[in-house]
């Protein structure tokens, strides 16, 4: 009968443990960032940068949500989330977080202002714009004062003025615009009588010009001006009765009507009567009635 032997092992396993240094990460990104306030939505606005010592995968996010950005968790990309304005909001104030997945994380508040874009039209003020002027108006005379503002920055919020048109077309040549102060002043003479009473003139308000998504832009707009053009007396009232003569009986009483003359005045746009007298060379010898 066979024998049995039985062979046993004694392994002795050590174990060490060994703290693990680990540094924790640090934000490099500018505290300062410029965006552009016509960048698309879901394009890039900035990137959050950071560094690991060890070189351990990082994570990008905002200690709080943000309604016009969004950071991508894995590479830091920063695109915008819904539309900017310059002129609602300049300047935006973030917390940007970066973790290594083992210290807490780190944080760092960065300051993003919104650089221009030529994305506003000049906006006439104090509209609607209505004028008179005596039909004997000087040259020279200012008419009326136009004015624009532009909400945009620098050479894109400049607005210059300028003459559209005139109707109708015998006011071509009457009315011209100062291109920096809007006044309009007459350059013609006008006349009730013998050229229109009313023009409306179309007047352009235009910006100095500015990039806006990559393209040179220049934005404008436009507005009419009512002139209204008032008669004055400048005209003297004519006869149309002349010549006429009448004959009158030697002994007729007083008071008898011997003659009726009648007389226009060419001065249409005026409401006021004609007075009639007797003249001679040398003395006013008798008044009579007004005829309206």
């Amino acid at each position: 009968m066979g024998r049995v032997t039985i062979i046993s092992f004694l392994v002795l396993v050590t174990l060490t443990a060994k703290a693990h240094s680990n540094s924790p990460p640090e934000i490099t990104t500018d505290v300062t960032i410029d965006v552009r306030e016509d960048t698309p939505v879901g394009h890039r606005a900035f990137m959050i940068t950071a560094t690991d010592p060890e070189g351990e995968p990082l994570t990008y996010s905002f200690k709080s949500v943000s309604a016009f950005f969004q950071p991508n968790p894995t590479t830091g990309e920063v695109t915008v989330r819904s539309p900017l304005d310059r002129e609602g909001q300049e300047v935006h104030t973030l917390m940007l977080v970066v973790s290594d997945g083992y210290f807490t994380d780190v944080q760092k508040p960065v300051t993003v202002i919104l650089k221009d874009a030529n994305d506003n039209q000049p906006v006439f003020q104090g509209t609607p714009y209505n004028a008179k002027i005596p039909e004997n108006a000087a040259l020279g005379t200012t008419v009326l004062r136009v004015s624009a503002k532009d909400a945009d920055d620098g050479t894109s919020g400049y607005v210059g003025y300028y003459m559209s048109g005139v109707t109708p077309s015998d006011g071509a040549g009457l009315f011209e615009i100062e291109e920096r102060t809007g006044a309009i002043t007459l350059m013609g003479g006008l006349s009730f009588t013998e050229k229109s009473t009313f023009y409306q003139l179309n007047v352009t308000a235009m910006d100095g010009g500015g990039i806006l998504e990559g393209q040179h832009v220049i934005q404008s707009s436009s507005v009419f001006i009512f002139v209204n053009v008032e008669d004055v007396p400048d005209i003297d009232p004519l006869f149309v009765n002349l010549p006429s003569t009448a004959t009158v009986e030697e002994r007729t009483p007083a008071g008898i009507s011997v003659f009726k003359v009648q007389a226009r005045d060419p001065d249409t746009g005026i409401s006021s009567p004609i007075k009639y007298s007797i003249t001679s060379e040398r003395i006013i010898t008798q008044s009579l009635h007004c005829h309206e």
